[in-house]
């Protein structure tokens, strides 16, 4: 994880699984795949950093508050992003919550 407040949230910098038998989580895809490792080799800058863990220790209130819902219910980035940015003092020209993509390890 790239910071304590991501624990449980799958915002991984990598990840691994393990299957002694090479048959996957079920026992039933069996392609003798023993271990598969995925990997990340994005960089954060300073201010989405900051903005990543206030945003994942937070998480709970912006999806709950009405405040940072859009018409449909579902979470407003630019609401979220908007009050991230105020409360952290930082110009949120061009800041987003940054998304992580794991790709194969060979």
């Amino acid at each position: 994880m790239p910071f304590a407040e991501a624990k449980g949230s799958g915002y991984y910098l990598a990840q691994a699984f393990y299957w002694s038998d090479g048959c996957g989580n079920s026992g039933a895809q069996c392609n003798d795949v023993i271990w598969e490792v995925k990997s990340t080799e994005q960089q954060f800058t300073d201010d989405q950093l900051k903005v990543a863990k206030e945003y994942y220790a937070n998480k709970e209130v912006y999806f709950n508050s009405k405040k940072f819902l859009d018409k449909d219910g579902l979470p407003d980035e630019k609401k979220i992003i908007g009050d991230i940015t105020k409360k952290l003092k930082i110009k949120n020209k061009n800041i987003e919550i940054p998304s992580l993509f794991l790709e194969q390890v060979e």
